[in-house]
């Protein structure tokens, strides 16, 4: 998950195994959630919560019993599977008080901008971004664009300004 792949490719090593952002689907369950629903591949309902709020709000319509998982790497954290709301909000809490404990200072991404260079998290195509809009960006790819949700997208370098 931390590039050790594209770190070997790059010095002429051979290695079989993902590129770091591909490596993101194994890395992030949240992640791969994304990536499920932006391409309409098949998965179990999800949501996403930072907090309480979004936590209660989920289990209106919810039936039980249902499987709660922190994002990241496993680390031993595993799975929940909690058969009512209460256990839900107390494995949350428990979660977020262990996330507060060690949570690393997160690697800020490049506010990305018209005619920089991404690529999707295949990692292989390569394009620039001819438009943003609303979290979306247009990416040229040469023969054709596509519309993409800019959460799915690398950098890979700054476009070049306008004179």
């Amino acid at each position: 998950v931390k590039g050790v792949a594209d770190y070997l490719r790059k010095n002429k090593i051979k290695v079989f195994g993902p590129n770091k952002y591909a490596s993101k689907l194994e890395g992030s369950k949240a992640f791969m959630k994304k990536i499920c629903s932006a391409y309409n591949i098949p998965t179990a309902k999800f949501k996403i919560s930072k907090n309480k709020n979004h936590v209660n709000k989920f289990l209106i319509n919810s039936q039980f019993p249902v499987v709660v998982k922190a994002d990241g790497l496993a680390s031993g954290k595993g799975v929940s599977i909690c058969k009512n709301k209460k256990e839900v909000i107390k494995i949350h809490k428990e979660k977020k008080k262990k996330n507060k404990q060690k949570t690393p200072t997160p690697i800020p991404k490049p506010q990305l901008k018209v005619g920089d260079r991404v690529r999707m998290f295949d990692g292989r195509s390569v394009g620039s971004i001819d438009a943003l809009e609303k979290n979306k960006a247009i990416v040229n790819y040469g023969l054709f664009t596509t519309q993409v949700n800019v959460d799915l997208l690398e950098f890979v370098e700054a476009g070049k300004p306008l004179k």
